[in-house]
């Protein structure tokens, strides 16, 4: 069997089950419509199903973007403010940078604002999400410990951080530390609420 395009590139007389009698089969469709190069749109205006037609294989949503972050402070004038992210369902992958040329530090543990989406709150004993972090000139306030890890705040769109040691706790970090020419860059997943 095989199936043909009309002059304008799409098939008629197909319901939502192919023809009455079964006869179009999704192997017919792969083997016979070359996909390439082209878009497809609305084949279920809410989502489609991938691997399986579960509710785990359902897939209603997939945008990437910019973003653009911000950090906590007052008077900032920045280098750049980068942001950029895919979103595939409630899973968020994003990387972002962020330098500034001047700031009035503010005490805060908030660090860095805007995320795209607003992160769900998983509860549990920490409901908090790790991403990789990297800092150039950010002054801890002191702390002794050797290790910064920024994490995103639950039901929150912003980046709180806390460093740690070798055999030592977790301290959370002010932004109070920020200061000119610092910069901060993250990379990460988090799942946001909706």
């Amino acid at each position: 069997m095989a199936l043909v395009l009309n002059g304008s590139g799409s098939i008629t007389g197909l319901s939502a089950g192919g023809l009455p009698d079964g006869s179009v089969t999704a192997d017919d469709i792969a083997s016979t419509l070359d996909l390439s190069g082209k878009t497809i749109t609305n084949m279920n205006p809410s989502g489609i199903y991938l691997g399986g037609t579960g509710a785990a294989n359902y897939l209603d949503d997939y945008e990437t973007g910019t973003f653009t972050p911000t950090l906590k402070g007052n008077s900032i004038t920045y280098s750049h403010q980068n942001g950029t992210y895919t979103k595939i369902g409630n899973m968020v992958a994003f990387q972002l940078s962020v330098k500034v040329t001047a700031i009035t530090a503010v005490s805060s543990y908030v660090i860095v604002e805007g995320l795209p989406f607003t992160s769900i709150n998983h509860g549990g004993g920490n409901p908090y999400t790790p991403v990789s972090t990297q800092t150039n000139g950010f002054d801890w306030t002191g702390s002794t410990n050797t290790m910064i890890t920024f994490q995103v705040a639950p039901g929150s769109t912003h980046l709180q951080a806390t460093t740690s040691g070798d055999n030592t706790s977790f301290a959370d970090v002010n932004a109070s530390g920020l200061a000119a020419n610092d910069w901060i860059q993250v990379a990460g997943v988090y799942f946001a609420a909706s």
